[in-house]
């Protein structure tokens, strides 16, 4: 892990791991690798992340405007109401629990590939359950040339992560493996190692 982050201090870098990564994962197959290859592929994410806060120039934090909120609680209540609909006895409860929720509506297949905002309200409750165990994170809006989203931010640096399409991308991925409690150990783990270092806002 820490040879990786050495590597991710220029675009130039990412773009170059990031080749590497796909080309060896092509044909991976056993769980073991899919894990490693998974936990790669956080590690290039979040780094690019970090690599993008530190370079462009445009970039601007702001508090989650009323619209933004507004439709973070309806993708809540979608995933609580989801969930009581079709009995799978566990309620959101923005903490750590709601892994155990998500991982069930994805084992189930109950939401599709793409269905895009239903796949994106499951991760605004993997960010809150994030939240629980890392609580230096908060929601902010970030605008950049790429666009505006909702994003955790770390403390007062520019540590970013979106979680909000964490969950949508590896179902599109086709990842059949349970993921999403491996998937937040490795960011916690990284936000935590790699927070610290960022430049602040």
């Amino acid at each position: 892990m820490a040879e990786i982050a050495d590597t991710m201090t220029t675009p130039n870098s990412v773009h170059t791991l990031s080749a590497s990564l796909s080309r060896g994962c092509q044909g991976c197959r056993s769980p073991r690798i899919v894990r490693h290859s998974m936990k790669a592929a956080v590690i290039l994410s979040l780094m690019l992340l970090s690599v993008m806060s530190m370079t462009a120039k445009d970039i601007t934090y702001r508090e989650l405007p009323n619209s933004t909120v507004t439709n973070m609680n309806r993708q809540r209540a979608f995933v609580a109401s989801f969930a009581e609909r079709h009995k799978l006895g566990l309620k959101v409860t923005r903490t750590k629990t709601d892994y155990d929720l998500l991982e069930l509506i994805l084992s189930k297949k109950l939401i599709k590939k793409d269905q895009a905002w239903e796949l994106q309200a499951l991760g605004v409750v993997f960010g809150d359950a994030l939240i629980s165990e890392g609580p230096k994170l908060r929601w902010m809006e970030v605008t950049d040339a790429w666009g505006t989203d909702p994003a955790l931010l770390f403390g007062g640096t520019t540590y970013q992560l979106n979680p909000v399409t964490m969950i949508q991308k590896r179902v599109q991925d086709r990842e059949d493996q349970p993921f999403v409690r491996a998937l937040a150990k490795t960011v916690l783990g990284l936000v935590r190692e790699e927070a610290a270092k960022s430049p602040k806002r």
